[in-house]
């Protein structure tokens, strides 16, 4: 209801002062003293004592505070009397300590029931009474006394003698700053507490770090502030302080999904992650974290501030260094009776009014996705290495410790996930669109970066599960034109993604339909294109692209995709044939002859790779036929290759080219060779015989000849553990009809496992020497190669042990 009359606060603390007055006149009067004056102070503390006797009804502290009010008050007119000259008191200038000693301790019980005297009618509203209580908490010796006290505790916080002190120094420093946040964007404290997250001790280094994440939540200024300083407490020592900073960075990134710092903040945690010799219960934190902000349906759960009845100080000037804050603003009186001061952007739990409108599950969710599908980007377009991202998305599916049953009843279990990262996929294709509609209507190549980061994004799912991107595959292919202004660098990285994502659909994904499509359309001419203007890795990947959808489309099939492959192998094997006999040393020759001499090189080594025929396919061990021995096949002239021949007769030309002089030459060649050792490991055992690995790894090789075979051998052991584990070889031989129940029980339908192991086993003498060698390089591939021989069990581990103790002196 409107009152008839309404006082202002102005006003009602004039009348009561006056009205004060004029009792506290009348009662020394009575006592004798009718010259006296009434100070202000005497009059402040009454009205103060009469407010505390009307809260005194309800607050059980109210009386514990006016009793001892009243006692410091009597003690101090005590005090007074004893070292004040009456004459003073004489000439009337004041009231006497024993008349207001005497007023005051009358009141020590009251006349009336608490919160119905006399005095406690008038109340000021609760504005007014803040207002007097912080001028009164203003002017109290405490709070004149508060940068004195403060600098005293930041200094101790500072000394190195006492680790326990620095503790107890920073936390009382978080006492403080509890009452007013502001405090922390103080630069003489900020520097102080940021020198703690340097602290030798551990204990205080936490205490820091607590006492920053406190208020990171409340005030984007003090997260921006210790930014840095949070940052590099990911990588502290002390595991306790690493689990408090990764947990203030969740809370952080949850309440605050546009924070300025949240790509620093995810690179690094992620490099935490990754990294092998972190705990592994911090590492499944930070992956909780991850799949709770990233990969969980729905929008993250709102995290409530620590403390909520904190105040905030939101009106802090921009020009606040070096100066002194206001008084009211360093000190603050929080009291529910008196003033509540609630935290601007704090989470409140007061539901919101009728009249705004609630936004459907439905729309929070596609904003959900559209602003996790940003972060992932900026966060792959800053990370240098996705792998553990891939890892990450990977496990939502299925466990790789399960067997391939287990696996699909995870996959199954898991619809939620699924439909999330189907949502995820799906605001990344949005977002790429998008951004090609920005590119069309403007002039410059801005978003160019931008573009090779949404793409790399979409890679990651198509790793974890090519069926997300089923649905999208159309709105990617064009991208294998690559036509899209970027630098050659930018469209190779764009092209091998794409490459990668159509090998995973065409795999597993497609219908037959959609691959004879793909077969005999125009992908099979951009996948062609691209041998011919990228490099080594993007041609692979087209390569193996191609391959796989002729495979797919029926090896005896005739499609646009087993041409191109084939006018490929003719092309390439062509020019080989024109260039072999033109010098034994290609470093004499042209860049162009060189360059084109390790395409040629690199595109056919990568086609014997996935080559396959219908022939070979009736042999899961790639027997070697009576007269198809490749290491006796000739250097045939182009117009006699075939499909059939194609594979001996490209190994037969990396042969020639592997005995020319220079070393670039044969390095090109030695990794074309490759291919052929991984599409039919047998042939390994043709070249052992031959002493030709014997001879790339002796001291006659040139050093770098030297590094690329053993980088050759680890990549052939590599690709024959990833084929047994996948399930490549399994399902292989599960689709092979020559493989009768019999062999399948005696263990030898996939010998081809351990053919390039046990070759290699035969020189593991010579790779111990070449740990040792003077080259860093080739130690450091020695090293790596013995390390997957160990982790394959090929070598016998006690042996390896008196070379690695060696190579522990090594000063790199």
């Amino acid at each position: 209801e409107v009152p008839s009359y309404w006082i202002c606060d102005e006003c009602k603390i004039q009348i009561m002062i006056i009205d004060q007055s004029i009792l506290l006149s009348s009662a020394c009067n009575h006592a004798g003293n009718k010259s006296g004056k009434v100070d202000d102070t005497h009059v402040f503390r009454q009205l103060l004592l009469n407010h505390l006797t009307f809260l005194a009804s309800g607050v059980s502290d109210a009386i514990v505070a006016r009793e001892f009010l009243l006692a410091k008050w009597i003690d101090q007119f005590q005090l007074e009397e004893k070292q004040t000259d009456h004459r003073a008191y004489e000439g009337g200038a004041f009231l006497d300590s024993n008349i207001l000693c005497a007023h005051f301790f009358a009141q020590w019980i009251p006349s009336e029931p608490l919160g119905k005297s006399a005095g406690c009618k008038n109340q000021l509203s609760e504005e007014g009474n803040a207002r007097i209580f912080r001028a009164l908490a203003a002017t109290s010796e405490i709070a004149l006394s508060f940068r004195n006290l403060l600098g005293v505790v930041v200094k101790l916080m500072g000394d190195d003698n006492a680790n326990a002190l620095r503790k107890l120094a920073v936390k009382a420093v978080a006492q403080v700053v509890q009452v007013d946040p502001s405090l922390m964007l103080q630069p003489s404290l900020r520097q102080a507490v940021s020198r703690r997250f340097l602290d030798q001790a551990i204990s205080v280094r936490e205490a820091a770090v607590s006492l920053v994440g406190c208020y990171v939540l409340q005030d984007p200024k003090v997260a921006n502030a210790f930014h840095s300083s949070l940052i590099a407490r990911v990588g502290d020592i002390g595991v306790s302080v690493r689990r408090r900073v990764v947990r203030i960075f969740r809370d952080l990134l949850i309440s605050q999904p546009g924070y300025s710092g949240r790509v620093d903040v995810c690179i690094s945690l992620l490099q935490r992650a990754a990294n092998p010799r972190e705990e592994e219960g911090l590492r499944d934190e930070i992956k909780t974290m991850f799949k709770e902000l990233w990969f969980e349906e729905g929008t993250p759960k709102k995290i409530k501030l620590s403390n909520p009845g904190v105040s905030i100080a939101t009106d802090i000037a921009d020009d606040f260094s070096g100066q002194d804050l206001p008084l009211e603003k360093i000190v603050k009186i929080s009291n529910n009776e008196i003033c509540e001061l609630q935290p601007k952007d704090s989470v409140s739990d007061t539901p919101a009014p009728k009249t705004w409108r609630k936004k459907s599950d439905a729309v929070e969710t596609h904003q959900h996705c559209e602003t996790v599908a940003s972060q992932m980007i900026d966060v792959v377009a800053v990370s240098k290495d996705t792998i553990f991202l891939e890892k990450m998305v990977k496990e939502l599916f299925y466990n790789d410790e399960c067997n391939k049953d287990v696996k699909k009843l995870i996959c199954d279990g898991m619809n939620g996930d699924k439909n999330h990262c189907s949502r995820l996929v799906s605001a990344l294709i949005e977002e790429l669109l998008q951004l090609e509609e920005r590119r069309a209507g403007s002039t410059q190549r801005d978003g160019d970066a931008r573009l090779v980061s949404i793409v790399s994004t979409i890679g990651i799912f198509c790793e974890a599960s090519p069926g997300l991107l089923a649905p999208h595959f159309d709105t990617l292919l064009p991208y294998l034109k690559a036509d899209n202004l970027l630098s050659v660098e930018e469209e190779a990285k764009i092209i091998t993604i794409i490459c990668r994502l159509l090998i995973s659909l065409v795999s597993v994904a497609l219908p037959k339909a959609d691959v004879q499509r793909l077969a005999n359309g125009s992908v099979a001419n951009d996948l062609e294109k691209i041998t011919y203007k990228f490099g080594s890795v993007a041609s692979a990947a087209a390569v193996e692209a191609l391959a796989m959808i002729a495979r797919r489309a029926g090896l005896n099939a005739v499609s646009e995709a087993r041409n191109n492959l084939m006018k490929l192998a003719e092309t390439f094997y062509g020019y080989l044939y024109k260039v072999k006999d033109m010098t034994s040393d290609y470093s004499t020759s042209t860049n162009g002859v060189q360059s084109n001499l390790k395409r040629a090189l690199s595109v056919l080594g990568s086609i014997c790779q996935y080559h396959e025929t219908e022939e070979l396919s009736h042999f899961p061990d790639s027997e070697l036929l009576v007269g198809d021995d490749p290491t006796t096949f000739p250097f045939l002239e182009p117009s006699l290759l075939s499909w059939g021949i194609l594979s001996n007769a490209c190994f037969s030309a990396f042969s020639f080219f592997l005995a020319k002089d220079d070393v670039l030459t044969k390095c090109a060649a030695l990794n074309a060779m490759t291919g052929v050792f991984l599409a039919r490991p047998r042939v390994m055992l043709a070249v052992e015989n031959k002493g030709v690995i014997a001879n790339l790894l002796s001291d006659k090789t040139h050093p770098m000849a030297q590094l690329e075979a053993l980088r050759c051998w680890k990549n052939i052991l590599a690709a024959e553990e990833w084929r047994v584990e996948s399930g490549q070889a399994r399902e292989k031989m599960d689709k092979n009809a020559n493989v009768t129940l019999s062999k399948r029980i005696s263990g030898d339908q996939d010998g081809d496992s351990s053919i390039c192991g046990s070759v290699l086993t035969q020189h593991t003498n010579r790779i111990y020497q070449l740990a040792k060698s003077p080259h860093a390089a080739i130690r450091l591939a020695a090293v790596d190669l013995i390390g997957l021989l160990l982790r394959q069990g090929l070598v016998n581990p006690m042996e390896t042990v008196p070379h690695l103790l060696a190579l522990q002196g090594n000063s790199r």
